[in-house]
């Protein structure tokens, strides 16, 4: 089964923000300080099985205007791996290549710059 697109998503749950969405199909949006020490590796954000979605606030670091839409960004990424993952997809099989675009296209289509 392949993930949902962004557009089904959106109208199937009528919420305006990946946020929004992350909470509504039971995801827990968590933003911790530091994200662990990966050596050579900036970590802002990560998926953590089953039903965590995890910021960064150093990692994600911008100016006070753009953090919620940065953030947003985020979460629509880790909620692809976490649809990805949860459709029986691998973890060692995700394209970040795909996840981005998709996250692209969430934002796109949502309200983030007005993040819930």
């Amino acid at each position: 089964m392949p993930v949902p697109t962004p557009e089904e998503l959106l109208a199937r749950y009528d919420v305006q923000t990946p946020e929004a969405l992350a909470h509504r199909l039971g995801y827990a949006v968590r933003r911790e300080e530091d994200a662990p020490a990966v050596p050579g590796v900036r970590v802002a954000s990560q998926f953590v099985p089953p039903d965590a979605i995890i910021l960064y606030r150093r990692s994600l670091a911008a100016p006070e205007h753009e953090l919620p839409r940065r953030e947003q960004w985020h979460i629509a990424h880790e909620l692809y791996h976490a649809l990805w993952e949860a459709a029986g997809g691998s973890p060692w099989r995700i394209s970040e290549t795909e996840a981005d675009r998709w996250a692209d296209r969430l934002l796109a289509l949502s309200t983030a710059d007005s993040a819930e």
